[in-house]
């Protein structure tokens, strides 16, 4: 009897300490959230966009959050701190400065949340179970190598110095840095990294005596502004503001393809003649949403938006929810690196987008403008 009141009184124990949460679940038992929560450093231009509403519609029986961080380092941490909490199945995140959040992305991991990083490179390989990522000095460099071969069709023989041309940069990340270092290599006669070392033809540092040409080189143009824009309603005002003090600007290198539209429109608005429309080139860095349409008009005489450099695929929003799939699912690989093109008209007319190396340094490729 004295065993059976033993037994009742702790099983009585049991029952009251359930019925006040006291006993948590092991982890392992944890309930699955639902939740696929989508981080990004501003949702002010169509990338952004787009990659929130091709996730969610990669996962319609999930619930899918889309937040910004505004550029906020503090704030994206802060987000994914809350997305921990909420237990959430997965974390996309577009970091706006990598070192600042992976920390917290390690953290997620360690909860059993699944981590896919895009569009930057992440140091500590345990903050992130796939990374997708682009060489964004190359996308840069890439694009001035477009300038350079245009430059030479279009101004064969001009004297050094001689066109002047404008830069719209961002300094919102170190990918847009990069990006943006990337683009002014239009003015270094020799090969260099992202970080200003000399390096090899396979992007490998050297010494100042192993210096190689810099085949994006061009000592033809002379650059007369930099300032700093992205999208498409700071690149117009910005680029309205460069036209003030320098008229003669012939070619306009921006950091995103949204903003070079945007600068193309500022042209066209001032109703060129053909002849001057034909010396002014425009070139971004992206291929998203209506560069297709303003490089197909360069041809057709509505547009000086000449080029761009594709990465991510042709269509980067939907390979990055395909990717968020294979990551929930397991099969990702640790490390994604996306391809990259130059998109261009070529002289017959059409649309080219041709591949070219995504690791290392840039290399000499035939445009035929």
């Amino acid at each position: 009897m004295k065993k059976f009141l033993t037994l009742v009184l702790a099983l009585a124990m049991l029952m009251s300490l359930a019925a006040c949460g006291s006993i948590a679940k092991p982890e392992a038992e944890k309930t699955a959230s639902n939740l696929i929560a989508v981080c990004l450093p501003t949702l002010d231009n169509p990338l952004m966009g787009g990659i929130g509403d091709a996730v969610t519609a990669k996962f319609p029986d999930k619930e899918v959050k889309v937040t910004s961080a505004d550029g906020d380092p503090s704030n994206q941490v802060s987000q994914i701190q809350n997305y921990i909490t909420m237990n959430a199945e997965e974390l996309i995140v577009m970091p706006v400065d990598a070192n600042s959040v992976m920390s917290a992305l390690a953290d997620a991991r360690a909860a059993g949340i699944k981590v896919l990083v895009c569009g930057t490179q992440m140091s500590d390989t345990e903050a992130y179970d796939c990374m997708a990522t682009c060489n964004q000095f190359l996308v840069g460099s890439y694009s001035a190598y477009l300038v350079k071969t245009w430059v030479d069709k279009t101004y064969p023989g001009a004297a050094a110095g001689s066109i002047e041309c404008a830069a719209l940069t961002s300094s919102l990340n170190e990918d847009s840095i990069d990006k943006s270092n990337g683009m002014l290599q239009l003015f270094e006669q020799y090969l260099k990294d992202a970080d200003g070392n000399y390096v090899d033809a396979d992007g490998k540092v050297v010494a100042e005596s192993a210096k190689i040409e810099n085949p994006a080189y061009c000592p033809a143009l002379k650059l007369v502004q930099k300032t700093e824009a992205e999208m498409a309603d700071a690149a117009m005002t910005a680029f309205q503001n460069v036209l003030l003090t320098n008229p003669q600007v012939k070619v306009v290198l921006c950091c995103t393809g949204d903003g070079a539209g945007a600068v193309s429109q500022v042209y066209m608005d001032k109703v060129l003649s053909a002849e001057d429309q034909a010396k002014i080139g425009v070139f971004g860095c992206g291929f998203i949403g209506s560069e297709k349409d303003y490089i197909e008009g360069s041809v057709a005489g509505t547009s000086v938006f000449r080029a761009t450099v594709a990465f991510g695929g042709g269509d980067l929003p939907g390979e990055m929810a395909q990717l968020a799939g294979s990551v929930l699912d397991g099969t990702a690989e640790k490390d994604v690196w996306d391809p990259i093109a130059l998109v261009y008209m070529d002289a017959a007319g059409s649309l080219q987008m041709k591949d070219v190396n995504n690791v290392g340094a840039i290399r000499m490729e035939n445009v035929n403008w």
